[in-house]
């Protein structure tokens, strides 16, 4: 089944607003349809759409939605800051809920 509401994770607690991400109403037509708007379908959207390229990125869901926007692994180069930040803000909400 489904979730009906984002998974709460570091990126979605710190990546800005949910964006607009328009519905997919009839056909359409692209030379390169993605399906899946994690890291690698995205990173190759916009490498494609950047070289030129006839993109459509179909998800399910929001970028970012499934495994890529829970994986912590993003923020391993500073790896102290980023345990503070974690702590701080599941903490700030746990406290304030």
């Amino acid at each position: 089944m489904l979730e009906s509401s984002p998974p709460r994770s570091l990126y979605r607690e710190t990546a800005g607003g949910a964006g607009n991400y328009p519905v997919l109403v009839g056909p359409q037509r692209a030379r390169v349809a993605i399906v899946g708007g994690g890291f690698t379908g995205l990173s190759t959207a916009f490498h494609l759409a950047e070289a030129g390229d006839d993109v459509c990125v179909l998800e399910a869901h929001q970028p970012g939605w499934g495994a890529s926007g829970r994986n912590g692994g993003q923020g391993w180069n500073g790896r102290v800051a980023i345990t503070n930040t974690i702590s701080r803000i599941f903490t700030s909400r746990k406290t304030a809920s």
